[in-house]
């Protein structure tokens, strides 16, 4: 059967007279089903997806959904921002914006092509190591 011949019979399996107008019981029954088999096919997908990040998460022990963590995207960043913050300069301890010229004289951009911002840094020098992390 080639595409001609499919749409012939697609226009006399359902002549548009053979519908229900859109006020009978007939039609409201016919909708209210649909709607339900509609509902039953997102609910199928939405555990689908869930079980299988579920298994993801366990096996790979990490998290699988939402933004990478600065530690996740380029771990040498994290570690370096931590030791520009941890060691003191002539007996003070680097701000966060002094850790984010460093970083930036290094060559460490945010992808905006600018310095990371010091609430950037905070997040950082903050974060735990993955193995420290709990798998949720």
């Amino acid at each position: 059967m080639d595409w001609a011949e499919t749409r012939r019979f697609q226009a006399r399996a359902l002549p548009p007279k053979a519908l229900p107008p859109d006020d009978t019981p007939t039609a409201n029954l016919i909708r209210q089903v649909l709607g339900a088999v509609s509902q039953f096919e997102k609910a199928m997908v939405v555990s689908k997806l869930k079980g299988a990040r579920d298994r993801k998460r366990r096996e790979t022990g990490r998290n699988v959904e939402g933004r990478k963590s600065y530690a996740e995207r380029d771990a040498n960043l994290v570690r370096l921002a931590k030791s520009l913050h941890r060691y003191p300069i002539n007996g003070r301890r680097r701000s966060l914006r002094d850790v984010s010229k460093a970083l930036a004289g290094l060559g460490y951009l945010a992808s905006s092509g600018q310095p990371y911002g010091a609430a950037a840094i905070a997040r950082m020098v903050e974060s735990k190591e993955r193995s420290e992390r709990p798998v949720r």
